[in-house]
């Protein structure tokens, strides 16, 4: 297989897709009963952490595509995940369902810190560039043509 071809393989009812001459990946669950991809971020070795919504935990993924790890948490709508902290050790998890709590766990809404083994790395900061302001707080692109 090139390094450019999509990378397709089906591992615990996960379907992940690459295209490493892009560097990019996207995972798709088959059954909304088990969970869906949301939040993703990547670790310092490559592999590619996902948020499972309705799923109660994140994944780990290697660059191959492979399941490496599953982490449970204590409520459903797993939202997101990034890297933070010293050297970046510690994963932050964001959930959903504050309002719900009735139906998704009591810690519904939560953001959990946990260490971990793997790191992260900074974020990437896009370099898009907002319209300017204009004095009377208006974006230049929203200023009234009549003025």
């Amino acid at each position: 297989m090139s390094s450019n071809q999509p990378l397709i393989e089906e591992l615990s009812r996960i379907e992940c897709i690459a295209d490493y001459s892009c560097h990019t990946a996207a995972v798709r669950r088959d059954s909304e009963s088990e969970g869906l991809p949301d939040g993703a971020t990547i670790d310092a070795d490559g592999r590619l952490w996902s948020a499972l919504w309705n799923g109660a935990c994140i994944v780990r993924l290697l660059p191959n595509g492979q399941i490496d790890k599953g982490i449970s948490l204590p409520t459903r709508k797993i939202s997101s995940l990034t890297f933070g902290g010293e050297q970046y050790g510690d994963n932050y998890i964001t959930t959903a369902g504050g309002n719900t709590k009735h139906e998704d766990g009591a810690l519904a809404g939560a953001l959990f810190r946990r260490k971990t083994e793997a790191r992260g790395r900074p974020e990437f900061f896009s370099r898009v560039r907002a319209p300017s302001v204009a004095s009377n707080g208006i974006g230049n692109c929203f200023q009234r043509k009549d003025k």
